[in-house]
């Protein structure tokens, strides 16, 4: 994709509702919530782009306000508190998305999920995203889904650290993955 369509893509991501307000306790399942289309687009962005333009996505998180789409949205409020609320939720929809997973039909949402990972980058307790990764991967196996390619897949398109974050994921055995679920649920 070029680079002026990225931009208008992240621009309009930038505008969607429901940005700083988190998931409530009692939001409607995956995927009716206003933040979820928002996170859907994001994460649809980040595997569509190049590793350039891969690379601006966590960059809006970490508020370097060097990137290009930051600079052509006149109305970005650049407070802390937005970006923290931001990543909590991605988190959340995460697990939101792993959910939503019940067939091989499913294997693009679970793309999605993986996504979201990459973008976070382990900016948040990397806790709490080996947990949503888990939700990721056991939603997928019980689906008939095998996660590891993708898994990998989306490791590649990540940051060497992260991609390493995410792959050594899939060293974990199918009972650790159960009981981290289980114990989060």
């Amino acid at each position: 994709m070029g680079d002026d369509a990225f931009e208008a893509r992240l621009i309009s991501w930038l505008d969607m509702p429901g940005e700083d307000d988190p998931y409530p306790h009692d939001a409607d399942p995956y995927p009716a919530d206003l933040r979820d289309a928002r996170f859907d687009a994001l994460c649809a962005l980040y595997l569509q782009a190049d590793e350039e333009q891969r690379m601006q996505i966590p960059a809006i998180f970490a508020r370097e306000e060097s990137t290009r789409a930051y600079a052509r949205t006149a109305d970005w409020i650049s407070s802390r508190e937005r970006a923290r609320n931001d990543l909590r939720s991605m988190i959340f929809y995460m697990r939101r998305v792993a959910s939503s997973i019940r067939s091989s039909d499913d294997a693009w949402r679970l793309r999605l999920g993986l996504a979201a990972a990459a973008i976070l980058q382990e900016r948040e307790d990397y806790r709490d995203i080996i947990v949503s990764l888990a939700f990721l991967h056991r939603a997928a196996r019980r689906a008939g889904i095998d996660p590891d390619p993708f898994f990998r897949e989306v490791a590649t398109l990540a940051r060497p650290e992260t991609g390493q974050f995410i792959e050594t994921f899939l060293e974990r055995d199918e009972a650790d993955i159960e009981q981290m679920v289980e114990t989060f649920s």
